[in-house]
């Protein structure tokens, strides 16, 4: 270049850019760097001896950390940095050697799917860890009814067990899709070059085993170009904390005065500085609003890749990712805040209880025991224990205070005469565990069937625990490999089963 970058430039764009490189991608950028020297000594293009030098040198820029790097600003990103400390001590002529094969644009890929695949191993270990809470704590409330909220209106009668259980099918999606984004992120950019590839004779494979991916991209321009898969684990994270905030929201209304289902510890609330009475739910709030963030940081990485030409450039690999990494890290923050807030949650089940009883909730089984019974259509024995339930209502009575005698006169004026029903029958379709016992149908909130949902639950998370546990073995086997490897090049050995003449 005729002139050194405009100060404009340099403090807007390069030096935020390293600073942000050299916290994050230091570690990526030399592992990158050890497995393809490994691989251009392996397959002929680079001389053992030269290695050695490059190794020893990278070996000791890694032990002596990020924070040791000489930066120069003007070399524009950390790649040239790291390159031009290599130089400096191995010389350029030797130094110089390491680019062979390879870009910068390939490289930047590279770096990029490597962390990604960390933070989204983390991820899944938490949401694993939260999985697992909520499934102890549903099995300890498969039998605690609770009333059901349609419209935020009371509905039918469910338990806790029932509802943690609906939390547990979805968090088991959300696992799924991040389990989906880990495998299209594990799959190695490296070797495709700028865009076209190159015409030396490397092994791409090599690159990939010791980077730990599991393949290699089937596209050179695709290599360097695609970004989809940031989207895809910003999407699959804004719709994970979209579901974290709905149940928040539960929790929310339930730990209210009116409500008082549920308490947290004092330890994860917070109190007023002027109300001394007050237990304020924060880290349900924040739980909720990390989904805005979520979004918002999705909306940031799609706009950013829209109409940028598919291939290398700036929006693509610098832009897009701006706001990924916050994304992932509020991503983390709400599954951890809502795993230790549900570990806190104290139910007042005797509470729960009594309102399910009172609140009318259980009367659709009492219209159902109608068609039984008495072979009414039941559109009519709606209309029959909707009438005994504004009866009730004007009268100030409770589902409690439903008996024969209200349902005869209810009837009387729906159909024009009485209906006998028996005490018995309307304490029995009117019991909220017994109400919940009959739900049987599959999904349904009745214990046995509850139990069922809980252990086919917990074989799919022990399938996924299985899987993120060789995901993560495999990653460990491919460092050891690369460390070996490397240790090896810097005592001028090569590794002779790949070794070509």
């Amino acid at each position: 270049m005729e002139k050194s970058p405009d100060e404009v430039v340099r403090r807007l764009i390069i030096e935020p850019g390293l600073e942000r490189d050299l916290a994050h991608h230091f570690e990526y950028f030399l592992d990158v760097n050890t497995a393809h020297l490994v691989m251009l000594v392996e397959a002929g293009i680079v001389d053992a001896g030269t290695a050695a030098k490059i190794q020893a040198a990278t070996d000791e820029m890694r032990q002596a950390g990020p924070r040791a790097l000489r930066i120069d600003p003007a070399l524009e990103d950390l790649y040239f940095n790291i390159e031009a400390n290599l130089m400096a001590r191995v010389g350029a002529e030797t130094g110089g050697k390491l680019h062979t094969a390879r870009s910068r644009n390939d490289m930047l890929a590279t770096v990029a799917r490597l962390r990604l695949r960390s933070e989204l191993v983390e991820v899944c270990h938490q949401l694993l860890t939260l999985r697992r809470r909520l499934l102890a704590l549903a099995a300890e409330h498969v039998e605690t009814v609770i009333t059901g909220y349609t419209h935020l209106q009371a509905a039918e009668p469910i338990t806790v067990g029932h509802y943690l259980s609906a939390a547990l099918h979805t968090l088991q999606r959300d696992h799924a899709r991040l389990r989906a984004c880990l495998a299209d992120v594990n799959s190695s950019p490296l070797g495709s070059g700028a865009l076209a590839s190159t015409t030396f004779d490397i092994d791409r494979s090599v690159t990939a085993e010791l980077l730990g991916f599991e393949t290699v991209m089937g596209n050179s321009l695709d290599g360097v170009a695609s970004r989809d898969y940031m989207a895809d684990v910003l999407g699959a994270l804004a719709i994970l904390t979209n579901n974290l905030g709905r149940f928040a929201q539960d929790l929310y209304v339930w730990a209210s005065g009116e409500f008082n289902l549920v308490e947290v510890d004092s330890s994860i609330a917070v109190t007023s500085s002027i109300m001394p009475q007050k237990k304020n739910p924060v880290t349900l709030e924040h739980i909720k609003a990390k989904a805005a963030h979520l979004q918002a940081c999705w909306i940031s990485c799609l706009g950013a890749l829209k109409s940028s030409g598919y291939s290398h450039s700036r929006e693509s690999s610098v832009e897009s990712l701006r706001f990924v990494w916050d994304g992932v890290a509020e991503g983390r923050v709400a599954v951890e805040l809502f795993e230790h807030t549900v570990t806190s949650l104290t139910f007042n089940t005797e509470l729960a209880g009594e309102r399910a009883a009172a609140d009318f909730s259980s009367v659709t089984e009492l219209a159902n025991e109608l068609v039984r019974h008495h072979g009414l259509p039941f559109r009519t024995a709606h209309h029959i224990v909707g009438a005994v339930v504004a009866d009730c209502l004007a009268s100030g009575r409770t589902a409690r205070d439903i008996d024969p005698d209200v349902i005869a006169a209810a009837s009387l004026r729906v159909l024009g005469h009485p209906i006998d029903v028996s005490p018995e029958l309307v304490a029995r379709s009117l019991a909220p565990l017994n109400n919940v016992a009959g739900r049987t149908a599959e999904g349904g909130p009745a214990p046995r069937e509850v139990h069922r949902q809980l252990s086919r639950l917990s074989h799919v998370l022990d399938e996924d625990e299985a899987h993120l546990s060789s995901v993560v073995a495999a990653r460990r086997q491919a460092a050891e490999s690369l460390r070996a490897r490397a240790a090896a090049l810097a005592a001028g050995r090569v590794h002779d089963d790949r070794t070509r003449a």
